[in-house]
C-alpha cells in the first residue's frame, strides 16, 4: 500500500495536477476477527466496540489547501459527506441538510489547531446470526464515547452490560 500510494502521489505531481486534487486515504477499522495482526496495542479486534474494532486513520493530503498535521479530534465516518460536500462547494437543499449527522472537518483540515467542540458518538456492531429477534441483540458490542470517556456494552444483549472508561 505504502509503495503504491506514492505511486499516485507522484504522478500526481508529475501530471502537475497535486495542487488541484484531494487524496483520501483510510483504513478499515481493525484487523479481522480473530487475525493476530498489530493493533497498535488497543483494546479488541474487528467486530468489537472498543478502539481495536472502531478506531480508523484518515490521511489527507492537498498540497497548498491542507496543512501538514494531526489532528486528534473526535471524528467519524459521519464526518465526510459534509466535509466533502464543503470542499466541493455543494448546494446542499434543506432536506439534504437536515440529514446530515456528521461535522465539517475542513476548518481542521486547514488548522489542526482549530477549536473542536466536543461530542457523544455512538457505534454498534449491528450483526445477528440470521433468523434470531435483533432485540436479543440490542447492546451487545454497543459503544458511547466523547473524548474522555467510553461507555461500553461489550456483552450486552436486550439488556446492556455497560463497563465505563475514563
Amino acid at each position: 500500500i505504502d509503495q503504491n500510494v506514492g505511486q499516485l502521489l507522484e504522478q500526481l505531481d508529475r501530471w502537475q495536477i497535486a495542487n488541484d486534487t484531494l487524496v483520501l486515504f483510510m483504513n478499515d477499522n481493525g484487523s479481522a476477527i480473530g487475525a493476530q495482526h498489530f493493533n497498535a496495542g488497543m483494546r479488541g479486534a474487528k467486530g468489537s466496540a472498543w478502539l481495536g474494532g472502531t478506531r480508523a486513520n484518515a490521511f489527507w493530503r492537498w498540497p497548498g489547501r491542507i496543512k501538514p498535521g494531526h489532528c486528534d479530534a473526535l471524528t467519524a465516518h459521519v464526518d465526510l459527506f459534509p466535509t466533502l460536500a464543503k470542499i466541493g462547494q455543494a448546494t446542499l437543499s434543506p432536506a439534504a441538510q437536515a440529514q446530515i449527522q456528521g461535522r465539517d472537518l475542513s476548518p481542521r483540515l486547514s488548522d489542526p489547531n482549530h477549536p473542536w467542540d466536543d461530542r457523544t458518538l455512538v457505534t454498534h456492531v449491528g450483526r445477528w446470526p440470521k433468523g434470531t429477534d435483533p432485540n436479543e441483540f440490542q447492546y451487545r458490542q454497543a459503544a458511547i464515547r466523547n473524548s474522555r470517556y467510553t461507555l461500553v456494552s461489550p456483552g450486552g444483549g436486550r439488556e446492556p452490560a455497560w463497563e465505563l472508561f475514563d
